[in-house]
C-alpha cells in the first residue's frame, strides 16, 4: 500500500500523486470512468498499473493495483446533507432562529477538520473549501459565518436580522478547482423568533457554571448559577452595557419559576447566550425537570440538584 496525496479535485475529476511520483490518474467522480482503462505510474522506479472501481456500498471509488491489492478509497466529490440541527441541543426540528448556532451533518465536505484563523477577529464565510448559502424572503442572499468544517460536519451561525415566520433555504457548496462550486441539494427550514437550548454534556445535562468559575452538571437549591444557551431570542441594550434578552426567557425547575438575574448575549463570544438563574429554594436533590420558554418556543431538559449538607 502506498501513500497518496491529492494534487487537485474539481467537480468532475480527481487527480492524485503518490510517494513523490508523477500524476497517476484522473477519474470522473460521477461515473467512475477513467481517462483510459488503466493508468500507469512510477513508484520508487517500479512501473505499476492502477485500476479504479466504483463501490456502490460506500458511494466511493476504490483505486486498486492491477493484481487486486486495495490501494486507496476516495470519496465521491458531490457534497450531501443529511440533517440540520440546533447547535446546542442537536435536535432536528426543522426550525432555525436569528443568531443561532446550527450544525449541518452530511458528507463530502472538507477533506480535513478546519478551523478559522485565530488571529482574525471575524468568522469566515468560506472555510475548508466550503460555504453555506442562506436564501430567505426579506434579506439578501448571504453566505453564513462558520467556526468549523470537517468531512461530515459544519458549524455555522445565522444572521441577527433574519426574518421570522418564513421558510428559508440553506445550500452547502464545495469549491471546485475550476473556480465553480458544487452544490448539495438544498435544505428547507422554518424560521422562528427563538429556538431555545442549553449547551451541555451531550447526555441531556446542561453545563452549570458556578459563581466561583468552576463548572459541572450539578446545581444546589437556592444557588445562583449560569447556563449558556443558544437562540434564546431577541436582545436589546440594557444595564451594565450588556445586550439583554427582551423579553427575558422563563426558566422553570421542578415546576417552580426561577428568578432571572440576567439573560442575554455573552459579550466575549459570538452568538452565545448567558442566563444567570437563581435555583429555587427547597428543590429536592436528584434529576429535576428544567424547561425554558421564549414566547411560544419551549425546550425541556433536566438538571441535577445536589445541595451540600450543612
Amino acid at each position: 500500500m502506498y501513500d497518496m496525496k491529492f494534487s487537485g479535485m474539481d467537480k468532475s475529476f480527481f487527480y492524485g500523486l503518490a510517494d513523490g511520483g508523477s500524476t497517476i490518474i484522473a477519474v470522473d467522480f460521477l461515473t467512475g470512468a477513467k481517462l483510459n482503462s488503466w493508468a500507469s505510474t512510477l513508484f520508487h522506479g517500479v512501473l505499476r498499473q492502477l485500476a479504479v472501481v466504483p463501490d456502490p456500498s460506500t458511494d466511493s471509488l476504490i483505486i486498486r493495483e492491477a493484481e487486486g491489492v486495495l490501494f486507496f478509497d476516495v470519496p465521491r466529490s458531490d457534497p450531501v446533507v443529511t440533517s440540520l440541527v440546533n447547535g446546542a441541543s442537536f435536535q432536528d426540528d426543522g426550525i432555525i432562529a436569528p443568531d443561532e448556532w446550527i450544525t449541518v451533518y452530511g458528507g463530502r465536505f472538507a477533506p480535513l477538520p478546519t478551523y478559522p484563523d485565530p488571529a482574525v477577529n471575524t468568522l469566515p464565510s468560506q472555510l475548508g473549501g466550503i460555504r453555506v448559502l442562506l436564501q430567505a424572503p426579506g434579506i439578501s442572499d448571504s453566505f453564513l459565518p462558520m467556526n468549523y468544517v470537517g468531512p461530515n460536519q459544519i458549524n455555522l451561525i445565522t444572521p441577527k436580522n433574519m426574518p421570522v415566520g418564513i421558510q428559508s433555504t440553506l445550500t452547502v457548496q464545495r469549491a471546485a478547482s475550476d473556480g465553480t462550486w458544487i452544490s448539495a441539494p438544498p435544505i428547507q427550514a422554518n424560521t422562528a423568533a427563538a429556538a431555545p437550548a442549553l449547551f451541555g454534556d451531550g447526555n441531556g445535562n446542561p453545563w452549570v457554571v458556578h459563581m466561583d468559575g468552576h463548572f459541572d452538571t450539578t446545581a444546589a437549591s437556592g444557588e445562583l448559577v449560569s447556563f449558556y444557551g443558544n437562540a434564546l431570542g431577541p436582545v436589546q441594550p440594557g444595564s451594565y452595557g450588556l445586550m439583554w434578552n427582551f423579553p427575558l426567557p422563563t426558566f422553570t425547575i421542578n415546576g417552580i419559576p426561577a428568578t432571572i438575574a440576567f439573560s442575554g448575549l455573552q459579550p466575549d463570544f459570538v452568538g452565545l447566550y448567558q442566563s444567570n438563574v437563581w435555583i429555587p429554594a427547597g428543590i429536592p436533590d436528584g434529576d429535576q425537570p428544567l424547561s425554558i420558554q421564549v414566547g411560544t418556543a419551549v425546550a425541556n431538559m433536566k438538571v441535577l440538584i445536589k445541595t451540600p449538607q450543612q
